[in-house]
């Protein structure tokens, strides 16, 4: 058995007995199936299907705002880092390639 994945939907018909869908495969290329209207019908859970596709769009803002929240404590975390080693000495701009306060000549302990 060959599987197919069928992305970007484009097109869809239906005409008497057919159901006939078109879009891109996994490749980019046009990709069309046809299927028995009935058959279909008779397969598809509509309903099941709709509360599957619910509870993924629930999740997906879910996992969006874990992945948020963890981004936001990780940013907090290197603005608590950067001040701290600031108050090693007297806060001045670093040079990029040094880890010695340019005022002050304190090592800050700063890896480059």
């Amino acid at each position: 058995m060959k599987t197919k994945n069928l992305h970007d939907f484009y097109s869809w018909h239906c005409v008497r007995d057919e159901v006939v869908i078109s879009g891109k495969d996994e490749y980019g290329k046009d990709f069309t199936i046809v299927f028995d209207t009935i058959e279909l019908l008779e397969w598809l859970d509509l309903p099941h299907m709709k509360d599957q596709a619910i509870k993924h769009i629930q999740e997906i803002g879910k996992e969006d705002l874990e992945i948020k929240n963890f981004l936001a404590r990780q940013e907090k975390m290197r603005l608590i880092d950067e001040e701290e080693e600031r108050s090693e000495c007297c806060g001045a701009e670093f040079q990029p390639d040094s880890d010695l306060c340019p005022d002050c000549k304190e090592h800050t302990g700063r890896e480059i």
